[in-house]
């Protein structure tokens, strides 16, 4: 099988380890996080199938710990009225993203906790995925404002565009955005680390990421 992911302009290989009529095991070294998007090809001979699915359950595996079992990810397939729900969101400006003014973007936690969680392990690789219907250029240095619930505080983060998905590049399954890499990654992790449900990484055991 091959998947795509956001701006992504090559496919990525894997293989099918598990399948149901709701979804799909994808065995691969590196799987993406928890929450995102795919759209999965599978090749059978002659024939192949295109499916549009959500990553439900990531599992890392570090290298010398395979042979407990393979990294990759669940996928949950989608269903036709979630497919109609997401056009009819992107048609009415309703998928909005982070709130933008100057070169500052906006993260109010109150309201995008759920992300946090969905990128929990680019935040401990030092970045992060912003929705954005602007993205700026690749390169462009931004600044990215948490702003936490009750207090109203706000911590400002420098960060450096790597990746950029305009609108008209998504189309119906990659939203519209930016990936970013942080200066001092440490000192995001660490002012977020209260806002996400458990330890990205165990360090003491070695075990497997699991999100």
């Amino acid at each position: 099988m091959r998947f795509w992911v956001h701006g992504d302009d090559q496919p990525r290989t894997a293989f099918i380890n598990d399948n149901s009529t709701t979804g799909v095991f994808v065995t691969t070294a590196y799987p993406v996080p928890r929450g995102t998007e795919i759209r999965i090809e599978i090749l059978d001979g002659a024939v192949s199938y295109t499916v549009e699915a959500v990553v439900a359950r990531r599992v890392w595996m570090a290298p010398d710990l395979r042979r407990l079992g393979p990294s990759g990810m669940g996928a949950r397939f989608l269903s036709p009225d979630e497919l109609v729900e997401r056009l009819r969101a992107r048609d009415s400006g309703r998928v909005n993203g982070s709130k933008q003014r100057d070169n500052h973007y906006l993260i109010a936690l109150d309201d995008d906790r759920e992300l946090l969680q969905i990128y929990a392990s680019d935040l401990e690789m030092g970045g992060l995925f912003i929705p954005t219907e602007s993205p700026p250029p690749l390169n462009r240095e931004i600044l990215v404002d948490f702003r936490f619930p009750d207090t109203n505080e706000v911590s400002t983060f420098a960060a450096r565009v790597v990746q950029r998905v305009a609108p008209e590049q998504g189309g119906k399954t990659l939203r519209a955005g930016m990936a970013v890499v942080f200066d001092k990654p440490d000192a995001v992790l660490m002012r977020l680390r209260p806002f996400l449900d458990a330890p990205i990484v165990d360090e003491a055991s070695g075990s497997p990421i699991i999100t």
